[in-house]
């Protein structure tokens, strides 16, 4: 045997040291550390791949709802009278929710065709209304309505100096409902009020809309004036105005007032808080219009 040099001559290199021959140091690092990642690449757990497949192509059969069976329909026709059993001219019909209404002739009769279930509303100027509760007309049916007169109110507009005007009156009572009629030459009349409170809203074109309370029977004559009006500049928040014994309140900057009736007029300047900033009295009669009306602290 040979002689023994450091060692056994089969022995391998230990990893990181250099040896003479062979692939350069630098290379074998690199080879070495390639290798660590493709063995780690190889026990990373793979990723599922999700496969979709396409549905199988399915029918979808809409079947439709059962038609309603339509409410039976018939033929609404009768007669309106008074009290005496005497036709009433004039009247008007309505089938409550369905706009449909008719008006009786001389004879005081009505008819409507293809009506289900329905309610009806009777009513005439000279007549207190009556509405009927909801009835079915699956066949026809004759209907005979008897109105009650009530009470009457009557009276005449007339303007400032005594002269008529035509004017419409409308009548807003809690129990009979809200109507109108015209004051034709200044003379109006009006039936079918309840023996309560009615409350009248009078107009007439150029004409300041005059409100009376009263009960039937005891409306006075009611004089329509031509409106004053005032119009001026705010330096504040709002204007209180008070004519007679009415009261309100005008945002601030430019501002116009059409007043009912003449007399003296107080404007109040306020402040965003309602305080008091200014005060002015105004005297205004019929028709008047007073420009550049001017309100400061």
């Amino acid at each position: 045997m040979g002689p023994y040099r450091n060692g056994p001559q089969n022995e391998s290199p230990r990893c990181g040291t250099e040896v003479a021959s062979g692939l350069p140091v630098t290379i074998r690092r690199i080879l070495w550390i390639l290798s660590l990642l493709g063995l780690a690449a190889a026990l990373r757990p793979s990723t599922p791949r999700l496969t979709v497949e396409p549905m199988a192509a399915r029918t979808v059969v809409v079947c439709a709802a059962p038609a309603l069976p339509q409410a039976p329909q018939g033929r609404v026709r009768g007669v309106v009278v008074d009290e005496a059993g005497a036709a009433v001219a004039g009247a008007r019909i309505e089938l409550l929710g369905q706009t449909r209404s008719a008006v009786t002739g001389a004879d005081g009769r009505f008819e409507f065709s293809g009506v289900g279930v329905y309610a009806v509303r009777v009513s005439h100027p000279r007549y207190l209304p009556l509405a009927d509760t909801a009835l079915s007309a699956a066949a026809d049916v004759e209907r005979t309505f008897v109105l009650s007169r009530g009470l009457e109110a009557a009276g005449r507009i007339v303007d400032s100096s005594g002269a008529p005007l035509t004017a419409r009156v409308r009548f807003v009572q809690y129990s009979t409902g809200d109507r109108e009629t015209t004051a034709v030459g200044g003379d109006y009349v009006l039936g079918g009020l309840a023996a309560a409170p009615v409350q009248l809203f009078v107009s007439a074109p150029g004409y300041a809309t005059q409100r009376v309370t009263s009960r039937p029977g005891s409306i006075p004559q009611i004089v329509l004036t031509r409106p004053a009006r005032i119009r001026g500049t705010a330096a504040g928040a709002s204007v209180a105005v008070t004519v007679g014994r009415d009261r309100y309140r005008v945002p601030g900057g430019r501002f116009e007032l059409k007043l009912p009736a003449s007399g003296e007029v107080t404007l109040e300047l306020q402040d965003d808080k309602g305080r008091l900033l200014a005060t002015q009295r105004v005297t205004v009669a019929e028709g008047d219009e007073l420009d550049d009306v001017t309100l400061r602290p």
